[in-house]
């Protein structure tokens, strides 16, 4: 079997295009059929701006004379956009795929969404997700084989399980061919309410969904998942692979479209081009002999080994700079506590403690008459002796030194900002060193501060 050629096709269906719509806009008088197709799919591959197409960064020329310009190439994408020229010309080399691959590949079939940002597009909403910036969000039904059978862009507020209808509904192969070769329904947690579950079921599907633990908090019977049903389960990655495949690619992940239909068509041309470079590996494969085929799968087996040993060294890597982060973070905190407690020290030698051994001997008087008044009534009280100076000292310490901190060395004010109540602290120059301590808790009465923490501890 030949290979498919994607200019061919493409052109093909760019000409019937142009000769049905020709009277409303005008017949080719610049650039030929194959220039305009090589300079779109440049433009897929290289771009993300229409007007820096084509255009030298430095001298501000066009880098081939001959080629459209960015402006131009824009004017022949609205128009193949417009007329459906790129929804035309992906069913023809999707259906080209599955007739080589005898259908197989549609045993399985996942479901998942991506957000693409979007600068220039009228009337995107913004995602709080993703650090709250304007974007659509591209839904995708795969095969086994990563290739889409069905894709529906939506505003990126949207859920990802509201347009699974929609998707089913404008699949780019025929509905008789889907329902006689689809039979596994793979996705996340997201796809997981019953009613879709009973929407996915009535095509005759298979559905293995995620689902976290919220969904399964009332459930009594939960019993370990069958290990086939899990092998199909993990499958569902493809979907990922797709979407991060699509990530790769600059005017799809940098969207600078400013209608969902024009979006659409750089989607649907990238695809037709994925899936024509998709088929042909798979034709080379058919009709390559055996000892081709033999070193086919051997470069396989080597790149699954190199990608296996580049994720072993990646988790090492990892696992070595996590052990480092953590040695960090604890020096920091030692440094940390380290400062701490010297300005606790600090403001606790500059404290005047008769007040405190004061609070102490009020305490244990009521610690003592408690003690005396539980053994009269044959009940178990605490010991007097528990409750000494050191324990007393212990639990007082920081709790001083942090009132002392937060209302003597620095200040804090409130302030009005739209209607909001504001606050901010003032720390003067030098406040934590051991002079201005000394200066600050100099004749400094904080008794009725003492008392008021000795209630709240041991009252």
């Amino acid at each position: 079997m030949q290979n498919i050629v994607f200019s061919d096709i493409f052109i093909d269906e760019m000409k019937k295009t142009y000769n049905k719509h020709k009277k409303k806009n005008g017949s080719i008088v610049k650039h030929s059929h194959y220039k305009r197709f090589a300079s779109l799919l440049n433009f897929v591959r290289n771009s993300c701006y229409w007007s820096r197409h084509n255009i030298d960064a430095d001298t501000g020329k066009r880098i081939n004379p001959d080629d459209p310009d960015g402006k131009f190439l824009n004017e022949i994408h609205l128009f193949l956009c417009k007329h459906g020229c790129y929804n035309n010309t992906y069913p023809k080399v999707l259906m080209e795929y599955l007739r080589v691959t005898e259908f197989k590949t549609l045993l399985n079939i996942s479901v998942d969404s991506m957000f693409v940002s979007n600068v220039l597009g009228k009337c995107c909403s913004r995602n709080p997700i993703y650090n709250n910036k304007p974007g659509l969000k591209i839904h995708a039904l795969v095969d086994s084989n990563g290739v889409p059978l069905s894709i529906i862009i939506t505003d990126c507020n949207v859920h990802d399980s509201v347009p699974i209808d929609e998707l089913f509904d404008n699949m780019f192969i025929d509905v008789d061919i889907f329902l006689a070769n689809c039979h596994y329904f793979l996705a996340d947690s997201a796809y997981s309410a019953l009613s879709i579950m009973h929407v996915l079921t009535s095509y005759g599907l298979e559905v293995i969904v995620g689902r976290n633990g919220q969904h399964v908090r009332n459930f009594d019977n939960i019993q370990e998942i069958e290990p086939d049903v899990l092998k199909k389960y993990k499958s569902r990655g493809i979907v990922e692979n797709f979407n991060s495949h699509l990530q790769r690619i600059p005017c799809l992940r940098s969207n600078y479209e400013k209608t969902i239909m024009s979006y659409k068509g750089l989607v649907m041309f990238y695809l037709s081009n994925y899936v024509c470079n998709k088929l042909n590996t798979i034709i080379d494969f058919n009709n390559s002999d055996d000892k081709k085929r033999q070193k086919i799968e051997s470069r396989k087996l080597k790149k699954k080994e190199d990608q296996k040993k580049r994720k072993q060294t990646r988790y090492e890597l990892n696992e070595a700079k996590k052990i480092k982060e953590e040695e960090e973070k604890r020096v920091k905190q030692a440094e940390k506590d380290e400062r701490n407690n010297k300005i606790s020290i600090s403001i606790w030698n500059n404290l005047n403690k008769d007040r405190i051994r004061s609070n102490f001997k009020n305490l244990q008087a009521v610690y003592k008459r408690k003690e005396r008044q539980a053994k009269k009534i044959k009940k178990v009280g605490r010991p007097a002796n528990k409750f000494n100076y050191s324990n007393y000292i212990k639990q007082m310490k920081p709790i001083i030194s942090k009132y002392v901190q937060n209302n003597i060395l620095t200040k804090t004010g409130s302030y009005i900002f739209s209607n909001k109540t504001l606050y901010a602290t003032n720390a003067p120059a030098f406040a934590f060193i051991d002079k201005a301590i000394k200066d600050k808790m100099k004749n400094l009465d904080i008794s009725q501060a003492i008392e008021n923490i000795s209630k709240e501890l041991f009252g």
